[in-house]
């Protein structure tokens, strides 16, 4: 358990990093978790960028549905 803490921490180092290059205005904007999930929902970068900003929201709720295996922590 010690050890996934710490293999989990290095990932989020790891990708914080990452993000704030990436895309740090949408990283700014709703921090390095969510910017990664929609970018990952959307399709990519290029995805999100073309995504009209009403249907962001339908992004956020089908992250939270096709997500919702990578983390002990999401919500029903």
């Amino acid at each position: 358990l010690i050890v996934m803490s710490e293999k989990k921490r290095a990932l989020l180092l790891f990708l914080e990093t990452k993000m704030s290059i990436i895309a740090p205005n949408v990283t700014a904007i709703v921090g390095t978790k969510i910017a990664s999930q929609l970018i990952t929902v959307a399709g990519g970068i290029d995805g999100l960028a073309k995504t009209p900003s009403g249907n962001i929201i339908s992004l956020g709720r089908s992250a939270k549905k096709d997500l919702a295996g990578f983390s002990i922590s999401h919500v029903n």
